[in-house]
């Protein structure tokens, strides 16, 4: 009867373990906050402790959290959920205040799905900084995290919105996506971030939503300063009706760059002029920046840039698809093609990294039918799970595949190279 009766509880607790949120928070139970050992995001009342706890004043600086499955945010009905931390940074007589409630440590999705997400905020003080994480510092990190379609961003009064984060202060952002809705009419808007500051890097960021704004409107980024944004694809449906500085990619850029990005999404706003650009496929302005290497399906985009932009290239959808295109974005190995052909950060297609690896041997990581399938080139490979103990071994083999007893992160090896971890 114990036995039973524990099976039971253990049933019970997994089933709680992927429910929808109630509204409610717990503090997580496992990690040290390391990042050999990060604090585990298993649950919605998970992810909602971390909003409450920013909300007090904990900024987790140098802290690493990583999410271990998919969460859902909606339980039985509709419930808003408050940005992680509070944007407070301000003038008074020239002089700057930065009172904000800040995230400050590592937020790595682990390729999850956050959906049914829904944020609904009315600043009344005009500040911003609204999204999942509302303000982030140089020392913040969030990487390989996924927004799923449900996902609604809602602050049509708002200045500074972005899904992931809406306003960022230099910081990285890497393979993070979105494919919901975002609604911020005041202005410097983006499906990732929405206002930036020097810095700020992304990188590998994809968005396939809906984004209702106004001026300064960017599938990716909205208004982005002396920073950098590299391997971004956007097929976000951009409506900003008279609007100016609007982009596929980026809405205003200044003194920064931007490189192997490709934008297909429609886009409506202003057409502008040569002294104020309006609606333009990659980037609505580019002031003192510099492109490389970008390209558009006018067609797709609707629209050409008022005034040509030197490494901005506009090609048809067949060519955007071809082998030529590809091999020329891969300059960091961060691309690879989509199931519909078109050019997409490789991760969306492995659920890896897009950074390269510098060894000389590279293998290929991925998952295939509840598999760790992995090209070892004939080098050694070791599986651990999170808690360090090794699950799987092989002394090396041209092709693998292995398939742990539960779904989890896991932490691959092979040969030399830097351990890779991956999700089931």
């Amino acid at each position: 009867m114990k036995k039973l009766y524990t099976l039971v509880m253990l049933l019970a607790a997994a089933v709680q373990a992927h429910a929808a949120w109630d509204g409610t928070s717990a503090p997580w139970t496992a990690g040290d906050g390391t990042a050999e050992s990060p604090y585990l995001i298993e649950n919605e009342h998970h992810l909602a402790y971390l909003q409450s706890t920013v909300a007090e004043g904990e900024t987790y600086a140098g802290k690493f959290f990583a999410l271990t499955t998919d969460l859902d945010m909606s339980g039985d009905a509709k419930k808003v959920f408050s940005p992680i931390g509070k944007f407070d940074d301000f003038y008074i007589d020239s002089e700057y205040y930065r009172e904000s409630l800040v995230f400050e440590g590592t937020f790595d999705g682990d390729y999850h799905t956050i959906d049914n997400l829904y944020i609904s905020y009315y600043d009344v003080e005009e500040l911003g900084g609204v999204g999942l994480f509302a303000v982030c510092r140089g020392t913040t990190e969030i990487k390989n995290l996924k927004l799923g379609a449900n996902v609604v961003i809602d602050a049509p009064d708002s200045y500074s919105v972005g899904a992931v984060i809406g306003y960022c202060d230099g910081s990285k952002v890497t393979n993070c996506s979105m494919a919901g809705t975002v609604n911020g009419g005041g202005g410097e808007v983006g499906g990732i971030v929405g206002t930036a500051q020097p810095g700020t890097y992304l990188d590998g960021c994809v968005c396939t939503g809906v984004i209702n704004a106004h001026t300064s409107c960017g599938g990716i980024v909205g208004y982005l300063p002396d920073s950098e944004v590299r391997n971004c694809f956007s097929s976000a449906e951009l409506n900003c009706p008279g609007a100016y500085q609007v982009g596929g990619i980026g809405g205003w850029l200044y003194e920064s760059t931007i490189t192997n990005c490709v934008a297909i999404g429609k886009v409506t706003a202003n057409d502008g002029s040569s002294w104020m650009p309006g609606k333009s496929p990659v980037c609505g302005e580019l002031e003192e920046s510099t492109a490389a290497n970008c390209y558009y399906v006018a067609a797709l985009t609707g629209c050409d840039p008022v005034v040509a932009q030197a490494g901005v290239k506009a090609v048809t959808e067949a060519e955007l698809k071809s082998a030529g295109i590809l091999e020329a974005l891969n300059t960091d190995d961060a691309w690879a093609a989509g199931s519909d052909g078109y050019p997409v950060p490789a991760w969306t297609v492995s659920a890896q990294s897009a950074i390269a690896t510098p060894d000389a041997i590279r293998p290929t990581i991925g998952v295939a039918g509840g598999a760790i399938a992995i090209t070892a080139c004939g080098q050694a490979v070791a599986i651990y799970d999170l808690s360090g103990r090794q699950v799987y071994s092989n002394p090396g083999a041209a092709n693998l595949a292995f398939t742990p007893a539960s779904r989890g992160i896991y932490l691959v090896r092979v040969g030399a190279n830097a351990p890779v971890k991956i999700a089931l």
